[in-house]
């Protein structure tokens, strides 16, 4: 099956792992639903909607697991293909292993891409830059660095210790972005909690907050535009 035709549109090969792997973030912070299928000897295609619990990734492999799915309604032997509109991630994989409802996949390396427009995201390699945050109704915290940001959420580093407090589904929300105190705070929810040495390029004793924003903010394209502007210049 040439399973890059899927869908109408175009879509080019994936240029490299690490784009696979921000691609990967994105869909876990955004808890982006996603189109899983199989194709049975005779033809038949059983589609299900999922999302990505977690994933991990080493030298050889890159682990997903999927929770969503029912694991009878479908077959180890069979190869599985996983397909993400807004993000345009297309590829394929095997079933692993399904425990505590979850599925696990392994990916194959060959990955599409559906060519995108214009994106907001910005991610923060040279340059560092550090937010306050309002935790609940009650805590703040000063001078968290922020690893990226997109109109859908962010992504901050943490302190492992630091990290106990936090928990999957409460609030925490922006009110300074690294000088500017935000008018309005871009409220979010943390959707997980990812230590930082599962991340390639991340070294161990951190963690990863990924924050879904709750609501639009008009001030947070301007911010991001700004912040786009700094990455660049440094």
């Amino acid at each position: 099956m040439d399973y890059v035709n899927y869908e109408k549109g175009e879509f080019r090969p994936g240029g490299n792992i690490d784009e696979f792997y921000d691609k990967l973030e994105s869909l876990k912070l955004k808890q982006s639903q996603l189109l899983f299928w199989q194709t049975t000897s005779s033809g038949e295609r059983k589609t299900v909607g999922c999302v990505i619990s977690s994933y991990s990734t080493n030298n050889t492999k890159t682990s997903i697991n999927l929770k969503g799915l029912e694991v009878e309604n479908f077959q180890k032997q069979l190869p599985v293909f996983i397909y993400e509109d807004e993000s345009g991630i297309l590829f394929k994989g095997k079933y692993e292993s399904f425990a505590d409802d979850n599925l696990q996949v392994i990916a194959e390396e060959k990955v599409f891409f559906k060519e995108q427009r214009d994106t907001y995201r910005v991610k923060f390699h040279y340059t560092n830059v550090y937010v306050d945050l309002k935790f609940g109704q009650k805590l703040d915290f000063h001078k968290i660095k922020l690893k990226d940001i997109t109109e859908m959420g962010f992504g901050v580093i943490v302190d492992q210790n630091m990290a106990i407090a936090f928990k999957e589904g409460m609030e925490l929300n922006i009110t300074k972005l690294n000088e500017v105190e935000m008018p309005i705070p871009l409220e979010g929810l943390i959707a997980h909690k990812t230590p930082t040495s599962k991340i390639k390029g991340h070294k161990k004793g951190s963690v990863l907050l990924g924050v879904k924003f709750s609501k639009p903010n008009k001030l947070l394209k301007d911010a991001i535009t700004a912040l786009q502007a700094l990455n660049k210049s440094s």
